[in-house]
């Protein structure tokens, strides 16, 4: 067995390890009204192959058909694997100490931006609302931003790693603060020192209405290295190689320099973290803008895929006016967040002109050649 590759000496023997902070995104993916592991029902899109849906254990079939809009095949059941998991990265012992730094960090940060009970607050250039945190929640904070960075790195999520230099330097200060102990752990972070996070962040918290029919937000972690950028449900996390970047950035993420300035509250060296806050309706155009962008940034691989599968199934080149009937429908794809029966949203793109309509052994056999 391969060794885990925080510590590099148990074996990785640790299944299911959430790359992305699960008391982060459980919103995001899990199935409405369900808060437990297992019920997840998660959408994954990529350049390169067609859309797949992740359901947790505890899905029921009857749920996935109607997610899906038809029974779905036994081949398809067998090759439900999470995106945002996986097994024999870490040992046990390993796995469970990053959950309590996650833990920490939910109960003493995240649950209070959720209930707005920080009382220590100021405004920003632009009119947002920033929490300023103390000393201990300060380093806790900044803590679990470098593991998600870590564990998001290890599995080239999006096939984004970390430069090499600094994949070592977060490992071994993760590994040198971790402990199973509550109590041990507490003490470690206390004694971190803010000159040992020589990566600048900058960390923000989205305002999600309960009550929003689209406040269902979405996990990216986006194609970029000045700076690494992980949007995880209601936090955007950015992290800095130095601090010239912050101030040289040309990234317009979704929108979000228009919404806030980071040189306002950058967390460098040696600083306290400062989060901004995006109200609800900001974040919300973030949100739409972010999932616009996606399909524009993916419409030419679409657009290709739809050529082959012309090709191969009706042998001939699309026209124009079907590629644009195709452009529209595959939009719709992520404008809509695959809310609603994903065989009519995808599935079209590729049936509207099709006597025969492709079946999802065809689409497979598509995608390899």
């Amino acid at each position: 067995m391969e060794k885990c590759l925080l510590c590099k000496k148990n074996d990785a023997d640790a299944t299911n390890s959430h790359i992305i902070t699960w008391g982060l995104i459980k919103e995001a993916i899990n199935r409405s009204g369900f808060k437990e592991r297992d019920y997840e029902t998660t959408y994954t899109i990529s350049n390169f192959d067609i859309p797949k849906l992740y359901t947790g254990r505890s899905i029921l079939p009857e749920h996935i058909e109607e997610i899906l809009g038809y029974q779905p095949e036994d081949k398809q059941v067998t090759n439900n694997k999470d995106p945002l998991s996986r097994d024999n990265i870490f040992c046990d012992s390993c796995e469970i100490a990053l959950g309590k730094i996650e833990s920490e960090f939910i109960e003493k940060v995240y649950s209070k931006l959720i209930k707005q009970s920080f009382s220590n607050t100021s405004l920003d250039s632009r009119g947002n609302k920033v929490v300023e945190l103390a000393d201990y929640n300060s380093k806790l904070t900044k803590l679990l931003a470098y593991t998600l960075f870590f564990r998001t790195s290890l599995v080239k999520l999006n096939n984004i790693t970390l430069n090499p230099k600094i994949h070592e330097n977060i490992r071994l200060l993760v590994l040198s603060n971790l402990s199973d102990d509550n109590k041990i752990l507490t003490a470690n972070i206390k004694n971190l020192k803010e000159e040992e996070f020589i990566y600048p962040l900058v960390i923000t918290y989205l305002e999600t209405n309960a009550d929003d029919e689209n406040g269902k937000n979405v996990v990216i972690q986006n194609r970029s290295e000045f700076p690494y950028f992980i949007l995880a449900n209601r936090m955007i996390f950015q992290l800095f190689q130095k601090e010239k970047q912050v101030y040289s950035s040309i990234q317009n993420f979704y929108g979000l320099f228009k919404i806030l300035n980071n040189r306002d509250y950058f967390s460098t060296i040696g600083d306290k973290v400062s989060i901004g806050i995006i109200s609800n309706s900001n974040r919300s155009k973030l949100i739409t803008t972010a999932l616009h962008f996606l399909a524009e940034d993916n419409m030419e691989n679409g657009k290709a895929l739809l050529r082959k599968a012309f090709k191969l199934l009706v042998k001939r080149n699309p026209s124009e006016e079907e590629i644009g009937t195709f452009s529209y429908n595959y939009s719709q794809l992520f404008s809509q967040k695959l809310y609603g029966n994903i065989r009519e949203l995808f599935f079209a793109t590729f049936q509207f002109t099709f006597i025969k309509k492709p079946t999802v052994e065809e689409l497979e056999l598509l995608l390899k050649q």
